[in-house]
Parts: structure tokens; sequence; C-alpha cells
């Protein structure tokens, strides 16, 4: 795992990168333009959560070149997706996954509650709560960077 400073030296090697970072400051544009221009000919390439906004925006969607990926993933996307007419919907090599794609339909509900009433209990009792994000970092406290 490397940080966001970090990543240029695995796109040339790498079969295949997947970037999983919330949709921060430092992690805005991660896979912009030019780590695309970097990214290994035949890489596959996972985007998930915050970093496929270029995408969505079509900051640079325009000049994604199918022939250089195997296959590019976008996980947890935005709405603006389901407009009808998207070029996204037609980008070749391009699969597309809801955000709940991954949760577990026999236990993420019972799971959930079990966080918003142990918060409850924990606010109840003057105990700190689990599971803040930041509104600085937009991410959880205990996933925002220290020092």
């Amino acid at each position: 795992m490397l940080t966001s400073k970090d990543v240029d030296s695995v796109f040339p090697v790498a079969d295949f990168v997947v970037l999983a970072a919330p949709l921060t400051v430092e992690t805005r544009n991660l896979f912009d333009r030019r780590r695309q221009a970097l990214t290994k000919p035949g890489a596959g390439i996972v985007l998930k959560s915050g970093e496929q906004r270029p995408w969505i925006s079509g900051h640079w969607s325009k000049t994604y070149n199918p022939a250089i990926f195997q296959a590019l993933f976008l996980m947890s996307f935005m709405r603006s997706l389901y407009l009808k007419g998207s070029s996204l919907w037609h980008t070749p090599n391009l699969i597309v996954t809801p955000h709940i794609s991954a949760d577990d339909g026999n236990t993420y509900v019972d799971m959930t509650l079990d966080l918003v009433f142990e918060n409850l209990e924990r606010h109840l009792g003057g105990k700190p709560l689990i599971n803040v994000v930041d509104p600085v970092f937009g991410v959880f406290e205990e996933c925002r960077p220290t020092g």
C-alpha cells in the first residue's frame, strides 16, 4: 500500500492497480491524465469511491484510450452516472458497479443498526462516538492523516 505521493512508481510496472481512497484534497484527481499516460499498456485499473469524480465530470474520460487498459472498473459511482445518454455507458472495457455491490444482504441492515444504537448509547452516556466523519478530510476520524 502506498500514499498518494508514491503512486507514480506503480503505474508503469503494475499489471493491475486498485485506487481505493476517500475523496479528500490530497486524493482529488489522483488518477489524472498524467498518471493515465504513465500506466502500463494492458493494465487493469479499479477506481473506488471518490477517485472516479474526474470520469463522471468528463474531466478526462474523453481522452481515455480503451486500447491501453485491459479493464477499468468504477465502483461506488455517483448518481450522475444514471443520467440517460451519459457517454460512460458506451465506454469500452469499462465495468461499473454501485456502491452497495459489496454489501451483504443478510447482515448489512443488522450491522448498520448495531452501529446506530451503539452510537446512541455512547452519545447518551457522554462517551465518544465511533465511525465519526472528519469534516475537513471527509473520512472517518481513524482514517485521517496523522502528523
